[in-house]
C-alpha cells in the first residue's frame, strides 16, 4: 500500500523530545504543552470571549488551589509544606506560558502561537 514509505508520524512527529521518558505527567500536566496552547485558542474562536474568560479564570483558580492542596497534604503528612513542589511548578509554568498568549488569544490578534 505505501511501498516508497519508510516513516509514517503520527500526530506527535519524531521528535526525540517527544518520547523523552524522563518528563513525567500528571492529571494537570498531562497533555503537550502546544497541543493544549492550540485548543485553547481553538475554544476561544469557536465559543467567545465569556466562555474562553471562564476558562482561563478556572485555570488560574486551579493553580492556587494545587498549591494549596499540596500545602495541606505536606502538613498532614507531617512533612514540609513546600516539599515536593515538582508537579506544581510545572503546572504554573505551563499556566503562565498561557497567560503570555492571554490577550492576543482575547481579542484573536493574528500571531503565531508557537511555545519555544
Amino acid at each position: 500500500l505505501f511501498k516508497d514509505c519508510k516513516i509514517i508520524h503520527d500526530e506527535w512527529g519524531s521528535s526525540p523530545e517527544r518520547y523523552e521518558q524522563t518528563k513525567s505527567y500528571t492529571y494537570f500536566n498531562r497533555f503537550d504543552p502546544q497541543i493544549q496552547l492550540s485548543n485553547i485558542v481553538w475554544y476561544r474562536k469557536q465559543y467567545g470571549i465569556i466562555p474562553f474568560l471562564g476558562l482561563m479564570l478556572h485555570y488560574w483558580l486551579w493553580v492556587i488551589l494545587f498549591l494549596l492542596f499540596k500545602i495541606l497534604s505536606n502538613l498532614f503528612k507531617l512533612k514540609s509544606p513546600f516539599a515536593n513542589f515538582e508537579n506544581q511548578i510545572r503546572f504554573t509554568k505551563m499556566i503562565g506560558l498561557f497567560s503570555k498568549y492571554f490577550w492576543k488569544i482575547l481579542f484573536k490578534i493574528p500571531t503565531f502561537y508557537k511555545i519555544k
